[in-house]
């Protein structure tokens, strides 16, 4: 049976959810009248670094292994990543453009080079991961593992969530954020930092090591941004990583879970 959030853990949340809510004018307001930033750009941008990793923090002390529904979790997120994409498509082609933004219409060899060295390294990270996880016997959260598919139906629904993941995020959080942040800022690198660490907490739910490998892989993203210039390759990177995490690593993961009989 679902047990109910404590007192405790519903008054956190409510204080957390308050503090997003507050936290979009004041930022907006600082990024309009300290860098320069049109209006549109800053309440965007303060939604994507301050309110949506305060409010991703304000769900963790109502979230029990219990009460995960995967199929309704699925679809929210899903229409939450294309909401976030399409408004950061939009305004990235109102402000700093497509080709800031690393959406340019050819793709080259250089594509291909950059997916291969983002694959290598990532597949190293992961790597590191599941050492350290060893050697201190580190533990996944309980909530990643109850998000992993099951069935048929979540696994196509979990297809649509990679997807969607993997424009959205990359679209909002390194092409359009990484612009702006860096035209606002005089350098992209500041920008990076900042997504990465905006980007890491709104995986909170995966516990303090999806915090920390979340965080990581975004910078490794947002840097092959910077470096190379293109955002395909990087979107196509990050929808193979969540599929390979939901096909093959999420099904070890509960079996390694699994009681013995």
């Amino acid at each position: 049976m679902a047990r109910d959030p404590s007192p405790r853990d519903a008054r956190e949340a409510i204080r957390l959810f308050q503090l997003g809510i507050l936290v979009l004018p004041a930022l907006s307001l600082a990024l309009v009248l300290g860098r320069g930033s049109t209006v549109r750009d800053a309440v965007f941008v303060a939604l994507l670094v301050g309110t949506l990793p305060i409010l991703s923090l304000a769900q963790l002390p109502l979230l029990t292994r219990e009460r995960v529904e995967r199929l309704s979790a699925y679809v929210g997120s899903i229409v939450t990543l294309l909401f976030l994409g399409s408004v950061g498509l939009i305004l990235g082609a109102l402000g700093p453009g497509l080709e800031a933004m690393g959406l340019r219409p050819v793709l080259g060899l250089s594509d291909l080079q950059t997916a291969g060295i983002l694959t290598g390294g990532i597949a190293a990270l992961g790597l590191a991961f599941w050492l350290a996880g060893e050697v201190w016997d580190l533990e996944e959260s309980a909530i990643l593992a109850e998000l992993i598919p099951r069935n048929a139906r979540e696994r196509s629904l979990f297809v649509l969530l990679s997807l969607a993941a993997g424009v959205g995020e990359e679209v909002a959080y390194r092409g359009y954020l990484v612009a702006v942040l860096g035209g606002l800022f005089e350098g992209p690198w500041i920008a990076a930092v900042v997504s990465s660490l905006a980007f890491s907490l709104l995986h909170a739910y995966q516990g303090g090591l999806g915090i920390l490998r979340s965080g990581l892989i975004g910078f490794f993203f947002a840097a092959a941004f910077i470096l190379q210039g293109s955002l395909w390759p990087i979107i196509v990177v990050h929808v193979v990583v969540d599929l390979f995490s939901g096909f093959i690593l999420g099904p070890r993961m509960l079996l390694k879970d699994t009681p013995p009989t």
